[in-house]
C-alpha cells in the first residue's frame, strides 16, 4: 500500500491519469481451477464473456483484467485491438516458471515466487488444489532473504516434505545453513537435478511438488525437465 501511494503523488505530480482497474469493472468468475480460468467481465467500453486463461491461480485473472483495460486504452491511441484478438491473446498467454505445470504424474509446478507477495498467492492457489494430496516444495532461495519467515504460508499448508537445494550462483543460500535457521523440518541437497529426482521417485502419482524460489533455481530445474521431455 505504501509503494502505492508514492506511485499515486508521483503521477500527480507529472499530472498524468490514474485508473484502478477494479474500480471500474463488473467481474464475474464463471471458473477458477488448477488448470486456468474462465472468467466475464463488463467495462466502460464492452462486454467480454467467457474468457479463457491457462495460466494458474487468481491473481492471474487480476493481471488478465489489467491487460485488457491497457488494450481499451490503447484504442485512444487509434491502437485498435477486436475482441477476437482480446481473447486469442489471453488463452495463449504463458509465462515459463510461473505456477508452470512440467509434469502431471506426480504433478509437478515451478514457481518463481520469492517475496512475501508471491508466496501469498502461490499458496492461495494451493489452498485450493492440495485438499487431500500430499504437497512436497523443494526450495531455493538468495543470502538476503528470511526463509523462516517468508515460507510460513506455505508451511501452513502442511507440506508432508521440504527439501532445500541451490542453484550456480555466487549469492544462492547454502541448504545446509538454511535447515540450521528453519523452526520445521527440513532436508538438504545441494544439487538441484538430484532434489527433484529423489522427490520424484519417493511421491505418489497424485502428490504436488511445486518447486518454488529464486528464478536462477527455476530456469535450472526447468532445463531439466525440457530435457527429460526430449528424451
Amino acid at each position: 500500500m505504501k509503494h502505492f501511494v508514492l506511485f499515486e503523488e508521483l503521477l500527480k505530480k507529472k499530472k498524468a491519469p490514474i485508473t484502478i482497474v477494479h474500480d471500474e469493472l463488473n467481474v464475474h468468475i464463471v471458473k477458477l481451477d488448477e488448470e486456468g480460468s474462465t472468467f466475464s467481465v463488463i467495462t466502460k467500453q464492452s462486454t467480454y464473456s467467457d474468457l479463457t486463461i491457462r495460466m494458474r491461480g487468481a491473481h492471474q485473472v487480476d493481471n488478465a483484467l489489467l491487460a485488457i483495460r491497457i488494450v481499451e486504452e490503447l484504442s485512444s491511441f487509434k491502437y485498435l485491438v477486436n475482441e477476437d484478438e482480446v481473447r486469442k491473446g489471453l488463452e495463449l498467454a504463458f509465462w515459463p516458471g510461473r505456477l508452470e505445470l512440467v509434469r502431471s504424474n506426480p504433478r509437478v509446478l515451478l514457481d518463481g515466487a520469492h517475496n512475501p507477495e508471491g508466496i501469498e498467492r502461490l499458496s492461495s492457489y494451493l489452498q485450493t488444489i492440495v485438499q487431500g494430496r500430499k504437497l512436497h516444495l523443494i526450495v531455493a532461495m538468495t543470502i538476503e532473504k528470511d526463509i523462516q519467515q517468508m515460507l510460513e504460508p506455505l508451511i501452513a499448508l502442511q507440506p508432508a516434505s521440504v527439501t532445500f537445494t541451490s542453484f550456480d550462483h555466487v549469492r544462492a543460500m547454502d541448504p545446509k545453513v538454511i535447515i540450521e535457521q528453519v523452526s520445521f523440518d527440513a532436508c538438504a541437497e545441494m544439487n538441484n537435478h538430484k532434489a527433484v529426482q529423489e522427490m520424484l521417485r519417493e511421491a505418489d502419482d497424485q502428490d504436488v511438488i511445486v518447486v518454488v524460489g529464486s528464478l536462477f533455481l527455476i530456469s535450472e530445474v526447468r532445463a531439466f525437465f525440457l530435457k527429460f521431455a526430449v528424451e
